[in-house]
Order: C-alpha cells, then sequence, then structure tokens
C-alpha cells in the first residue's frame, strides 16, 4: 500500500507565478443569461441559496479551463432555456502576459478560442489557466464505483504526462479486440495471443504509471493530511482489483509476466462472460485508513478531509508542473466538516497563492483567517452582484 509517510517537498500551494481569472463574462449560459464579473486575486465567495447559479458560475470557470464540463454536461443542456447557444469570455493573467479566452457552443458546435485562435487540445491551454475542482459529488471517488477513481487517477496522471491518453487509447482498442474474439467464440489461440501480448505490454506501462502517480500523491499529500488534523501515517492508497477478477494469484510476479499467465488462464471463464477480467481496466486505486476501507469504515467527516487533502495535493502538484498556482474551485467545501475542520480548511487555503472560488450558501460564524483579498457576491436566480 502507499502511505502518505513522507511529506518532503510539499507545500501550501504556494507560487511566485501568477495565474489568475481577473474578468468573466456569461452569456446565456445555464440559468445566467447575462453577467459580467471582476474577480479578486485571492477568495472569490459565491453566496445564494441552493439552486440560484452559483455551482454554474464554477462550471463555467471549469469549462474555460478545461474546454468540458465536471458536471460531465452537454452543450444543449448547459445553454439557458430557449437560447441557441451560450458564450463564455474571460481575461487571464497568467505568467505575465494577458490572455483571452472564449468558448462558444452553437448547437452541437461548441469551440474554444485563445487569443482569438482556436484551441484543438488541452495541452495548449494549461500554460493559460488549470482549475482544481470539488463539487459535492466529490465524496463519490470515496465512496464510488472503482471506475471513479481509475478515472481521477487517469486524469491527474494526463494533466502530468500527456502522452498517457495515447496508451490509455491504445490499450482500450486492444482491449475491445479481445472481448470481440471472447463473444464470437473464437477457438484459434493465436488469434488471442496476438492481442493479448498488447494487453501484457500496454497494461503494465498502464500499472506502471498509476503506481508512479500514487506514490508522488502520497508524499505530498502527508502535508495536506497533518494540517487537516488526520495522521499522515493511518492513510494510504492502495491499486487492488474489482471483485471476482480472479487476482489473489498474484503473488509477486513482474507485471508483465502476471498478466500475461492470467490472461492465458482466464480465457475460458472470460470467454462465458464475454469480457476480459484481468488488466488495469479493473484495478480499483483504493483508499485505506489503516488496515480498513476508507469508505466503509471512516466518518463522513474524515472522508471529506481526506478528499480535501487529495484535492489540495493535486492543486500542488499542478503548482510544481506548470510553476503556477492553479485555480481552485469548491462547490459547497465545509458541508460534513465541523468548526474545527472549517477552520483549519480556511487556514490552510489562506496560506497559499491560490485563487479561490468558493460557493456557499451563508459565511455565517466563518472568519477568513490571513490578509488576502476577498470579494463577495450574491447569487440569485441567475444574477450575480458584487456585494460592497
Amino acid at each position: 500500500m502507499v502511505a502518505a509517510k513522507d511529506g518532503s517537498g510539499a507545500g501550501c500551494v504556494k507560487s511566485g507565478v501568477v495565474m489568475q481569472l481577473e474578468r468573466l463574462q456569461i452569456r446565456d449560459f445555464r440559468n445566467i443569461a447575462q453577467a459580467g464579473l471582476h474577480w479578486s486575486p485571492g477568495w472569490n465567495l459565491l453566496l445564494g441559496e441552493n439552486g440560484q447559479g452559483k455551482t454554474n458560475v464554477l462550471e463555467a470557470i471549469g469549462l474555460l479551463a478545461s474546454g468540458r464540463s465536471f458536471r460531465r454536461a452537454t452543450a444543449q443542456v448547459m445553454r439557458r432555456q430557449g437560447a441557441a447557444g451560450f458564450a463564455l469570455q474571460a481575461e487571464v493573467v497568467s505568467g505575465g502576459l494577458r490572455h483571452q479566452l472564449l468558448f462558444t457552443a452553437q448547437g452541437t458546435q461548441q469551440q474554444l478560442q485563445l487569443n482569438g485562435k482556436g484551441v484543438g487540445s488541452l495541452s495548449a491551454m494549461d500554460q493559460v489557466v488549470v482549475a482544481v475542482v470539488l463539487t459535492p459529488d466529490g465524496p463519490a471517488l470515496v465512496r464510488g464505483a472503482p471506475e471513479e477513481r481509475r478515472n481521477y487517477l487517469d486524469w491527474i496522471i494526463f494533466s502530468h504526462q500527456r502522452s498517457y491518453a495515447n496508451l490509455v487509447r491504445e490499450y482500450q482498442t486492444a482491449l475491445r479486440a479481445r472481448n470481440q474474439l471472447l463473444r464470437s467464440q473464437c477457438s484459434d489461440g493465436r488469434q488471442y495471443e496476438a492481442w493479448e501480448e498488447q494487453l501484457v505490454a500496454l497494461g503494465a506501462a498502464i500499472y506502471q504509471a498509476r503506481q508512479e502517480m500514487m506514490q508522488q500523491v502520497a508524499r505530498r499529500m502527508a502535508h495536506f493530511l497533518e494540517a487537516l488534523a488526520l495522521d499522515p501515517d493511518g492513510y494510504g492508497w492502495q491499486l487492488a482489483a474489482t471483485e471476482g477478477s480472479g487476482r489473489e494469484a498474484e503473488a509477486d510476479q513482474p507485471r508483465e509476466a502476471y498478466y500475461r499467465q492470467a490472461l492465458r488462464y482466464h480465457r475460458a471463464a472470460d470467454q462465458r462472460s464475454g469480457s476480459t477480467s484481468i488488466g488495469p481496466h479493473r484495478d480499483d486505486p483504493q483508499f485505506w485508513q489503516g488496515k480498513r476501507l476508507l469508505a466503509r469504515f471512516a466518518s463522513r467527516g474524515q472522508q471529506k478531509r481526506f478528499l480535501l487533502a487529495l484535492k489540495l495535493t493535486e492543486a500542488d502538484l499542478l503548482r510544481e508542473r506548470l510553476r503556477a498556482a492553479p485555480l481552485l474551485l469548491l462547490d459547497d467545501p465545509l458541508t460534513e466538516l465541523d468548526q474545527d475542520g472549517s477552520s483549519r480548511l480556511l487556514r490552510v487555503l489562506s496560506m497559499g497563492s491560490l485563487q479561490i472560488f468558493i460557493a456557499l450558501c451563508s459565511t455565517e460564524g466563518l472568519a477568513w483567517p490571513g490578509e488576502r483579498p476577498l470579494r463577495r457576491f450574491q447569487v440569485q436566480e441567475g444574477t450575480i452582484q458584487p456585494i460592497a
């Protein structure tokens, strides 16, 4: 198990280079007909009752940063009811330079522009603006299906290693080919071996990349776990297989040797099920509290603190790679936290250089530590107004 024991190299997400969203124009997005927002370089609080549009603002920022909705929504869903499309326009300062971002959607067509030119890949954007997001459905990462954790881990790796996406695509191609052989009840062992050799090599490379990233995350995460009053020695992250994948015979074999042997051994059973039971597509990057699963035995408050530490670690790793602190988007982050947890989180955030966007119903009883600038916005029925 990869445990969070060594906090060396971890910081409070500090950076001397600015990545800052200064202005945002929104038109016909979700329930927002029109909005022009000028942001603080420090704290930005979106205040209002549930269902008023706070999360929509965060989603718009995330869309500009990543080119995709963190709600996994399509353009048709995100446009305001009755509108043909929507437009998001932003002004960003990054590395001492000012940039113009434009995201438009018309019908099913979407376009992202950087300084007036079309952008076809995320790699062209992440030197300008990057965001780390935590929403109320974030606990699904801890308590949800293995696919949630696999996708999250793979997204972190992709954020640091663009070639990883090609590796995963090639693996999925080989996996679909083997599954097709299984479903057709093919009896030609040579055909299986051809695709299985690809699965062996590609699967081992994916497994290695995941293990290395989990080790990086564990080392950095120790600092944030401690800051949020969780014992760094008591939490870990481990690649396990989903139930029924037959991985109990793994022992200490080299990864390629294990995959090669296991694929051959389980071929007959895989033919009966019509799918491949062995490989990284079956892995579950599980979170542990001591020797027990975090999802089953930790309290909701402990799970939330762990998740916040994980997201702060994600931001810290991005800061190191980009040499600039990413934006941090937090939707109702204090839910399931007691007063101590809330105070600790705000204190950790105040020590860094992140530009922070937080959606809350109320700030009653909260103290905002530090001297970083703070700006409040009232959100009501899609209308957003700064609070003096």
